[in-house]
């Protein structure tokens, strides 16, 4: 694949990059530019023609590489509402199995755009004397405007809008 903006794509505006193995009947293609979103689009060869498997939009390949225990672990704490503890704590109370505390601290910190920010959960990190500590909670805006329908604004600031002047 290319990468970076040197050689041939420091030059284009697009690529496309076919990748298959000798003697393989299925490839894939990478898709990459400076104004269009990545896809991968998986083929393969019938009579000579390539045929269209899949398509993978750049949400779909960034979801993939996500670990299913950091869903888990945001599925746990969407329940929970807020969880403070350490990693080896976490990884007991969401019951995740076969994972290191050390690599759910670093996918969750590399991951943590994709898969906690959409949901409203915020992560804070403090260390003591006998270990580091985490702290999960939700930011309180549900980003569903579904939810809105009983507010009454002029409660939220204190506004008097029978008594304010009209243009």
């Amino acid at each position: 694949q290319i990468a970076g903006s040197n050689g041939l794509m420091g030059a284009s505006d697009t690529s496309w990059v076919m990748q298959r193995k000798r003697m393989s009947q299925t490839a894939s293609i990478f898709v990459t530019g400076r104004d269009m979103d990545n896809k991968t689009l998986r083929l393969h060869e019938e009579n000579c023609v390539w045929m269209l498997d899949e398509e993978e939009s750049t949400e779909q390949i960034i979801a993939k590489a996500v670990p299913s225990y950091l869903w888990k672990v945001a599925d746990y704490i969407d329940s929970v509402g807020t969880w403070q503890g350490t990693a080896t704590e976490l990884l007991s109370a969401a019951d995740i199995e076969g994972v290191l505390p050390h690599q759910l601290t670093r996918k969750i910190v590399e991951h943590f755009d994709t898969v906690f920010t959409p949901r409203g959960i915020r992560y804070e990190t403090h260390r003591t004397s006998q270990a580091r500590q985490m702290k999960f909670s939700h930011d309180g805006n549900d980003a569903d405007d579904a939810n809105d329908a009983e507010i009454d604004i002029t409660q939220l600031f204190k506004w008097d809008i029978s008594q304010t002047a009209s243009s």
